[in-house]
């Protein structure tokens, strides 16, 4: 499969001209933080559901699994809650708006490993550094 055939596993549950909704439909309507800004305050927002707008910076491409936003040396891996959703393959670059809780955690190196392999990005070392994950609940994702 060349790079020009998207994977999409799982279908929106709700779309408009603009957008696509995968998992639940959003709480709010408001527009989110920024990663950075949740980020800076994670001890006071982990383990709660926090709702943020960024840019996908890159998208598994193996089965659009999971996502990394990218906000400056700010970054944040998103995964969807009971790995019900998938996003498309061909989101990286795109906006996003999404509820979900987050968490730090240190990597495994079988974590590191799947992470660097299906980005083909270093965000994951095998230092089993720290994290910021995000469970993802709902995604608004532009078109």
């Amino acid at each position: 499969m060349s790079t020009s055939d998207p994977i999409r596993l799982s279908e929106p549950i709700y779309e408009t001209s603009e957008y696509e909704i995968f998992g639940e439909l959003p709480i709010s309507k408001n527009r989110g933080d920024t990663i950075t800004e949740i980020v800076s305050e994670a001890d006071k927002h982990d383990g709660e559901v926090v709702r943020i707008t960024t840019n996908i910076s890159k998208v598994c491409q193996r089965k659009g699994c999971f996502f990394v936003a990218v906000e400056g040396e700010t970054w944040a891996r998103i995964i969807f809650k009971d790995y019900s959703f998938f996003l498309p393959t061909d989101s990286s670059g795109k906006q996003v708006t999404l509820e979900g809780t987050l968490t730090r955690r240190i990597l495994s190196d079988e974590q590191a490993r799947h992470y660097a392999e299906d980005l083909k990005l270093a965000h994951s070392d095998r230092s089993r550094k720290e994290e910021y994950l995000i469970t993802a609940s709902s995604v608004l994702l532009m078109k």
